[in-house]
């Protein structure tokens, strides 16, 4: 199996319930995760013309990019996410009674993931 085809068979089978838990949620995603991990570059490079619209975006240290509609595959853009569980978590977690534990009891790995210590 080529790598746009496993990709699209993991996108397939990664389905969620708007109730999922965090951890079923992690169980769910963590296929998908896994493979955008093991798949991503180390660099990635975009080579533009030498223009006054690239100058200026280089040194604000901006990236543009299309918009999903756009692309010409569609497996590009197919995520799904639920903003208000991800608003949610992210405001438990930084309550001010949960603040210390959250940093205590976690730690942010370089792949964007919380990890249980321990």
């Amino acid at each position: 199996m080529g790598c746009r085809e496993e990709f699209a068979s993991i996108l397939n089978n990664t389905k969620l319930n708007n109730n999922a838990s965090k951890e079923e949620f992690n169980q769910v995603m963590q296929p998908l995760m896994q493979f955008i991990w093991n798949k991503a570059p180390s660099t990635l490079y975009k080579f533009r013309e030498c223009s006054e619209y690239s100058l200026d975006a280089f040194t604000k240290d901006e990236i543009w990019l299309s918009k999903a509609k756009l692309f010409n595959d569609l497996h590009d853009s197919l995520i799904f996410f639920d903003k208000q569980a991800i608003l949610d978590y992210t405001n438990d977690l930084l309550l001010p009674q949960n603040l210390q534990s959250t940093i205590k009891d976690r730690t942010f790995r370089t792949n964007g993931f919380f990890e249980q210590r321990g």
